[in-house]
Parts: C-alpha cells; sequence; structure tokens
C-alpha cells in the first residue's frame, strides 16, 4: 500500500538533480531499493514484483523501449516440474511416458509437435536434409569422439538445435551415439533404462535423497541457513540450477530418448511430441528489460547489454529483513544512472544498448540462464555484456574489473582509461567470476565484465543496509564505466571472443567447468 507514495515521491528522470551518474543520484535508487518496505526483495515475492515494477516504471520514464510486448519478461524461481499425464512421446500407434523412454529437456519450452521423423547424424551438417516441418532425430556429441579430447563448439546441443530450428524442424530429438566411447557411470546413477536427462526432474531424479542427505551435514547446513534457506529450499535451488545450465535460446521442443526407443524410430514414420510443464505455486519472477536503439544504422543491430540483478534474500518468518543495499541495489543503481545518461543525446551511442535488471540471481542466477533460454534478445548480436555486482563498498579506493581479458583488445580498451587519484582498479577476483550473472553469457562466448568491489562483512547478512554504501566511490565506478562503454561503441568491429578461463571448451567425459552443478557423470550434462 505505501508503494505508489514512494513511486512518487522518487525524482523523474533527467530531473532538477541534474547529473544522473552523481553520487546523489545514484543514493536515491539505492535507498529506495533497500528501505525495509521492500522486504529485502526476495525472488517471486511481494517485495520482489514491486521492485520489479518500480524499474518497469523507472525505464519508462526514463525513455527505454519495452523488448517484445511488457519491460517484465517471467520465469520461475522453482524447479520446473512435468504433467506427466499430458507428456508423452508417439511413435504411430505406441505412445512413451516420460521418465524411462524420454526426458524433454528442461530449458526447451513446452509444446505439442507432429510430424515425419528425419534422421540428421549429428545434426551438424543439416543444410543438406529438408527438415522442415519434420521432427528430426540427432545423435550425441560428435563423430570420432575421444576420452580427453576437446569437441567441438557446433557439437555442443545448443548449436544443433538453434540450427534445426532455423531450417524448420518442429522438435528435435537427442539420443546416444553407437559411436561413442563408453562413459564412467555413478553408481547411484544407472544409465539404462532412464533417458539421459532424469536427473534434473525432481520427480524422476536419483538425485532428490542423495542431495537431501547432503544438507544435512552441518557446515553445509551452516551456508543455507545463512542464505535464509530451509532444507528444502536448498534442494529446489540445486535443481534449480542443473536445470538451468545448459540454456538452448529455442522454441520448438527437445527431448532425450533412450537407446531402446531410438532403436524404434524409423525414417519418414509419424511421430508425435508433446511436452508439459507444471508451474509451482508463488514461483514466478520477472527480469526487466529496455532497449535503447541505437543512433547507427548500421551499427544498431549490434547489441550491447548492461545489466545488474536487483533481487536479494527477503525476510525470516521472525521478521528480519536482508535488505541488499550493496548486494544488489547498489549495481542496480549504477544501471539506472546509465540508462538515463545514454538516452542523453549528447551520449547516445551507435550500437543499441539493451539494460537489463534480473531476478533470481541469488537462487543461481536463474534470471539470467532464463533471459538466454528465452532468447529475449538474439545472442550473436551481442557485443559485449558489462555487469554490476556490489559496487557499493569499497576498501582502500579499489574496485575489482573482471573479464577484461574476455575479447581481443578489451584490456587495451581498459587500460586507456584514467582513473582519478588515488583510485586504483585491479583484475585478480576471478574466483568471483561464475558468481554473477556475466557467467552465463561469458559460457557461451559473449565478451563479458564484471564490476565490483568484493565481499564484505555484511556479504549476506541483515546488515547490509543503505548508510555503509560509498556513494562517492560508486560514481568513480559508474563513471569510469560510462568512458569504457563509449571506447567500446566507438569500435567499428565487434569485439572478438576469447576463452580466457577455458570455460567455454568441452572435453569428452570430463563435467563443464560451471559453477553449482552436483556431480554427475558427462552424459547427465545438457550441453550436449
Amino acid at each position: 500500500m505505501f508503494l505508489p507514495l514512494l513511486l512518487a515521491a522518487l525524482p523523474s528522470p533527467q530531473s532538477e538533480l541534474g547529473d544522473p551518474l552523481q553520487a546523489e543520484r545514484l543514493a536515491v535508487d539505492v535507498e529506495f531499493l533497500a528501505d525495509d518496505v521492500l522486504q529485502g526483495r526476495a525472488s517471486a515475492s511481494w517485495g520482489g514484483h514491486a521492485a520489479a515494477r518500480f524499474l518497469a516504471t523507472r525505464f519508462q520514464q526514463i525513455g527505454l523501449q519495452p523488448v517484445g510486448d511488457d519491460w517484465l519478461h517471467a520465469f520461475s524461481v522453482k524447479p520446473l516440474m512435468l504433467d506427466l499425464d499430458a507428456t508423452y512421446l508417439q511413435l504411430e500407434d505406441h505412445r512413451f511416458s516420460a521418465g524411462r523412454a524420454f526426458i524433454p529437456h528442461p530449458s526447451a519450452p513446452e509444446g505439442k509437435a507432429s510430424g515425419p521423423l528425419v534422421f540428421a547424424g549429428f545434426g551438424m551438417s543439416a543444410k543438406e536434409l529438408d527438415v522442415k516441418g519434420a521432427i528430426v532425430l540427432i545423435e550425441r556429441y560428435e563423430a570420432g569422439a575421444q576420452m580427453g579430447r576437446p569437441l567441438a563448439m557446433r557439437a555442443r546441443l545448443r548449436n544443433k538445435v538453434q540450427h534445426l530450428q532455423e531450417q524448420g524442424a518442429l522438435a528435435v530429438l537427442v539420443a546416444d551415439s553407437p559411436q561413442s566411447p563408453d562413459l564412467p557411470q555413478l553408481p547411484n546413477l544407472p544409465r539404462d533404462p532412464i533417458a539421459d536427462g532424469a536427473s534434473y526432474w525432481p520427480s524422476l531424479s536419483p538425485l532428490q535423497r542423495i542431495l537431501e542427505f547432503e544438507l544435512t551435514k552441518p557446515e553445509v547446513r551452516k551456508k543455507y541457513t545463512e542464505m535464509n534457506l530451509t532444507q528444502s529450499e536448498a534442494v529446489a535451488l540445486l535443481f534449480l540450477e542443473m536445470q538451468n545450465h545448459a540454456p538452448l535460446g529455442v522454441t520448438i521442443p527437445v527431448a532425450y530418448v533412450s537407446r531402446s526407443v531410438a532403436e524404434q524410430l524409423h525414417p519418414w514414420k509419424m511421430v508425435s511430441l508433446q511436452v508439459k510443464h507444471r508451474w509451482q505455486t508463488q514461483s514466478t519472477a520477472f527480469n526487466v528489460v529496455g532497449m535503447l536503439t541505437g543512433k547507427d544504422p548500421l551499427l544498431a543491430e549490434q547489441l550491447v547489454v548492461i545489466a545488474a540483478h536487483y533481487d536479494h534474500l527477503g525476510m525470516n518468518d521472525a521478521g528480519a529483513i536482508w535488505n541488499g543495499a550493496d548486494d544488489n541495489a547498489s549495481g542496480v543503481a549504477a544501471l539506472l544512472g546509465l540508462a538515463e545518461f545514454f538516452m542523453m543525446e549528447e551520449h547516445r551511442p551507435q550500437r543499441s544498448m539493451v539494460f537489463v535488471a534480473f531476478s533470481g540471481e541469488e537462487s543461481g542466477l536463474l534470471g539470467a540462464f532464463a533471459f538466454l533460454k528465452q532468447r529475449t534478445v538474439a545472442v550473436e548480436d551481442i557485443v559485449l555484456m558489462m555487469n554490476f555486482e556490489m559496487i557499493g563498498r569499497l576498501e582502500e579506493q579499489q574496485f575489482g574489473l573482471i573479464g577484461s581479458r574476455s575479447a581481443e583488445g578489451l584490456e587495451d580498451l581498459v587500460h586507456a582509461l584514467p582513473l582519478p587519484l588515488p583510485w586504483s582498479m585491479h583484475e585478480n577476483h576471478e574466483v568471483f567470476f561464475d558468481r554473477s550473472d556475466q557467467a552465463p553469457f561469458h559460457q557461451i562466448g559473449v565478451p563479458t565484465l564484471l564490476f565490483t568491489g568484493g565481499e564484505h562483512e555484511d556479504y549476506h547478512r541483515s546488515s547490509d543496509t543503505a548508510e555503509k554504501i560509498d556513494y562517492a566511490g560508486m560514481e568513480v565506478i559508474v563513471r569510469f564505466a560510462a568512458e569504457l562503454l563509449h571506447e567500446v561503441d566507438r569500435q567499428k568491429k565487434k569485439l572478438t571472443p576469447r576463452d580466457y578461463l577455458n570455460m567455454q571448451s568441452i572435453i569428452f567425459g570430463e563435467a563443464p567447468k560451471q559453477r553449482g552443478l552436483s556431480p554427475l557423470p558427462f552424459h547427465q550434462y545438457l550441453d550436449y
């Protein structure tokens, strides 16, 4: 009931307060977002939804345009569940249920597709086949895959399925290749007859009891208790991280099929696949997305994504509130200031800018994965993703900038920019790189930068409040970021990505270098 009054009291963009990057302007947004009235901005909570509406209003006031039909892009912050009664694979007159015969990919959408079956081998040269209007069966990995050897990037399932969708496929079925070497198993996760991917659906997963047991250990319980989570919520977050770690970015159903079912699939026979999800109650959160169209017609299709997460840890039953002033009201204030700054005609960029306030970061980067999963924008058009995470608590007038080596020449642009004395920048915080929303973008080959002040004694505690923020230091960071964005925009060529952390490579038989994933055999990862 207080939200409309608080919104009305906030200054309008480009108001009498002047420069949107000055400390006093940044402070207004931090203090509002970290106010008790928003109850800690937990994803899918009243406070989180109120913060999303506030940000959508601010984007509209600033003059940004919505991406798609709305500013708000919904996603679930609880694990997706399968509607097992409505999910099936039908081969002529034989219907298979999800679980043992096939498993839908959790990053692909629900839907129904019917058509003739086309076999496309490993799915890496489908241009030679007519797959329009067909259900396409492909093999995993690539021909000649060997233990310990890298797979080609085009062997990644995301790339295969996106290409098949572009060619007109209605759905994709994925099966093991008889040519692939045998892979090591874990004793609690038998491979057959359950189709690959079963571990990611709670109602089917053999991991459910294993994870529940792991979370009874004192050192693990201490960690999720500090994050204001119950044991069941912590298990749910682990499933969410697993379900979201391989965003396909497609609009057609995708499913793994077991070897026994694959052997029954014959070319040009009619196949139907239906996938139906069940969203759990109180599970909807929102990314807030706005677009500033670039002024150069030749470069405007290229995108610079500027982002910060607005969610935090909420409140507990005793009424204690985790306000999250530094984590991450500070980053959102930078996002809003930069949006207003670049809307000014004298600062208008050549390329288009996409401003994203993510939710679900505290639950495992869910908003960032949803942005990629839903293909909110064309990922191949992104020149750079710049993220702001906890930039309000700065020690010894230093801040961290991580990712300058993620593109050729980006490090030179960074080091060419001056900082006001005695400020300095360090680039040795790679340990934090996979803990914020830029990580999923880097994993799929997008150049990324993360501005951060790092952790402090109030990190993930109810004592992270607005009066402790260094607003003058925030201004230094945001002005530096604005100059760096100008420099990137002046480059006529797109940045060339570089996998400097070796996070993008796929080694056959080895687990991927990604955050948060439970120990699974290689064949259970959803990237391939």
